[in-house]
């Protein structure tokens, strides 16, 4: 089974990436580091591009940033 984020989720990660990494001081060479994600991949990312955004990607950079990833189902 495979799951697609929506863009507005795109965006608003994006946005708040940029965000953590900037009031952190964190570069995005540092994250590429920490994460183990390249950094031409999360240039796209913070640039707002999702190509190749998967949730393994999502939960590697935010583990690097010390945050814990929860995903939720709710029926429609």
């Amino acid at each position: 089974m495979k799951f697609h984020l929506s863009d507005r989720f795109y965006g608003e990660f994006s946005e708040w990436l940029a965000h953590e990494l900037k009031v952190r001081g964190i570069s995005q060479m540092d994250l590429c580091r920490k994460s183990g994600v390249s950094r031409p991949h999360i240039q796209r990312m913070v640039s707002g591009k999702s190509e190749g955004m998967t949730l393994v990607v999502l939960c590697k950079i935010a583990s690097a940033l010390g945050y814990r990833v929860d995903f939720e189902f709710e029926r429609k």
